[in-house]
Parts: structure tokens; sequence; C-alpha cells
């Protein structure tokens, strides 16, 4: 729609005009709710302003591959993968087209397996999920050694190179150290605190390492809790009778556990076995709000969530990579988005802002 105007646009949006402009050039303060306004405005319109245009008018296409796990196998990628779509939408008519490969996060190797068939296509940037640290070491210096820029999100692995972005996502430490100091509010000397990871290769995964670090940093100064930690792979936990024997076993080791700390998105598959099997009563601690995750604060079950954000991960991993290559932006290195710790009196407003992904300024 050739005719359209800032003027139309800003009227459209319930913006003035400057609001408009300042989003289009990506430049000054701009809210995140009159941001998202303007970008659905614009891509309603189908608007390409000058600067944005110019590689479409010199026929130029730029093409990002997106490599995240299978939200097939694990649903919690259901929700970057909605981020990505959102970014995608906002970005599909300025001449951007975004590929997305799966792998799974289960299957040895298959990260650096499918990780390895981008390189088969010319990229102009990679969004990659690393969240197992060995295989995507290998990816990012292939992307170097061919000059594709790539940014990370979910799991931070720190790399030299300027070919390295950013990382979008949670500061995995702190809220391991957030959970612990939640822990400590329900808990008394001489308790039993359980990290379990729900993982394969958990020492091969950053972010898990982090969020067990920052749980242990927190004990640390204290001596009044016994801290435990565990591990289940993620076809234990599909088979009912692998979960009955361990919860059983991780119980008779431990009368006096408290409370249970799951350092992924899966609490929900193990919860139940805890609840039923248990004779007191226990705290449990999770992230991410899964609709499975989600029914059990609403079965008043004694739960905090720690949201990491990642529909915004998959979505500001996309934008970044867009105004680098657009604008040639000056790129924060760690894009940390908040930690927020989830409830039932809280969780439709954390669920509204999830549907409603918005960029962060």
């Amino acid at each position: 729609m050739t005719s359209i105007s800032l003027k139309d646009i800003a009227k459209k949006a319930g913006v003035s005009v400057g609001t408009v402009d300042r989003v289009i050039h990506n430049r000054g303060n701009v809210s995140a709710k009159f941001r998202e306004k303007v970008l659905d405005v614009l891509n309603e319109f189908e608007y390409k302003p000058n600067l944005m245009a110019r590689g479409l008018a010199n026929k130029k296409n730029y093409r990002i591959a997106a490599l995240i796990p299978s939200h097939e196998v694990d649903p919690f990628w259901k929700l970057p993968l909605q981020g990505i779509r959102k970014a995608d939408n906002h970005i599909k008519n300025f001449g951007f087209k975004i590929d997305l490969y799966y792998y799974q996060d289960g299957l040895d190797k298959d990260l650096l397996k499918v990780g390895m068939q981008i390189f088969e296509h010319e990229y102009h940037a990679l969004l990659i999920a690393p969240v197992i640290k060995d295989e995507a070491s290998i990816i990012f210096t292939e992307c170097e050694k061919r000059q594709i820029p790539y940014v990370q999100i979910n799991t931070f692995i720190n790399r030299k190179s300027d070919l390295f972005l950013s990382f979008v996502g949670q500061d995995s430490y702190c809220s391991g150290k957030l959970a612990a100091k939640l822990f400590d509010f329900g808990t008394q000397d001489g308790d039993t605190l359980l990290i379990l990871h729900l993982e394969r290769e958990v020492y091969n995964s950053e972010h898990l390492i982090q969020k067990e670090q920052g749980f242990r940093d927190y004990f640390k100064t204290k001596n009044k809790k016994n801290i435990h930690i565990s591990q289940l792979s993620f076809s234990d936990l599909e088979s009912e009778e692998k979960r009955q024997a361990f919860v059983s076993y991780a119980l008779k080791q431990h009368p006096k556990l408290s409370g249970v700390f799951v350092t992924t998105s899966k609490l929900h598959y193990i919860i139940n076995d805890f609840i039923d099997n248990s004779t007191s009563s226990l705290n449990f601690i999770g992230f991410d709000l899964l609709d499975e995750n989600l029914n059990h604060l609403s079965n008043d079950n004694a739960l905090f969530l720690i949201n990491q954000n990642p529909t915004q991960q998959g979505y500001l991993g996309i934008m970044t990579l867009f105004n680098h290559i657009i604008h040639n932006a000056t790129i924060e290195k760690t894009q940390h988005l908040p930690i927020d710790v989830v409830m039932k009196e809280n969780a439709a407003f954390y669920m509204h802002r999830q549907n409603h992904v918005v960029e962060v300024n």
C-alpha cells in the first residue's frame, strides 16, 4: 500500500507521528505498548519505510535460520516458536525470510547434525538455542568461519567473536538463587531440598549448571539446609514405572525432604508422583508457563513458577538480528529478561503478557 502516510499510521495506531517515526527508524524511547501498536499497523498496511525498503528496491532478500529444539518433543519450545513467528510477521514485508530447523534435545548429537545442515544453504544470520554446549560450539565455529552473525536464546555460551551479537534470555544463576531464597522462607533447619535436573547431559548444559550453582551459593553461608542433586533423563520421565521408582527412592532416602526444585520446564512430569507418595507437605518450584504447569497452580499445590519469558526470547532474538542487518545497530551483548515469580494469584497477568509479545526497549 504505497499511498499510506506516517500520519495515517499514527492515527490508526493512536500515537503521534513522532512516535511512528522513532519506531520505523529504531531511535529514541518508545514504550513497549506503543511500539507494538505501530508495528502491527505497519504490518497491516504492508508499509515499507524507505530505510527498510532499500533492500527490496535492490531486490535484496535476507534469510535467517532459526535452530531450536522440537516443540513436538518438548512443549516448552512452542513458546519461543510463538515469538519467532510474531517477529517473522513483522519483518517478512521487508525482504526477510526465516527458515526453522528443529532438533531433538534428547537425541545424542542431533543439535550438531541439524545445525550443520544450515550451512548447506546461504544465510545472513542465525538464531540458536544452544542447549548442548559442545555441539553448539562447533556450530558457532562454523558460523565464524563463514562470517554469519548469530544470536543465542535460552542458554548463554560465551564467545569472544564479534559475530556473536547477543544473548537474549534469563540470568540463570540469579534464577537459581531466587529459587533457593523462596524455599528458605518455608523450610526449617535440617530440611532437605532436592534439585532435580530433568534433562540429558546436564553438565554440558550451561543454563542448568548456572541454576544449580546459584541455588547452592545462596545456601553456602546459611548451613542449615541439606542440598541433594538428582537427575532423570527425558526418556525416564515418560516411563511411569521409572518415575515412581525414583520418587519412592528419593522420599525414602530423604525423610526430611521439604522442597523440590526442577531446573527445567518439566515439573509437570513428576509433581503428581511426589504429591501422591509423600506423607508430608512438599513445596515445589519449576519454570515456565506451560499449560501443564499452570494446571498445578490452580490445584492449590505449594508451587511457584519462575517465568523465563520464552516467547519474548524468540521475538527479541529475531528482532535483534533484523536491527543488526538493516540498521547496523549497536547490540547489547547480553539482553537479560525479567525473572518473574508466578503463583496462582498473578498467573492470569503473566499469561496475558506472554500471549501479547512486545519489544522491550
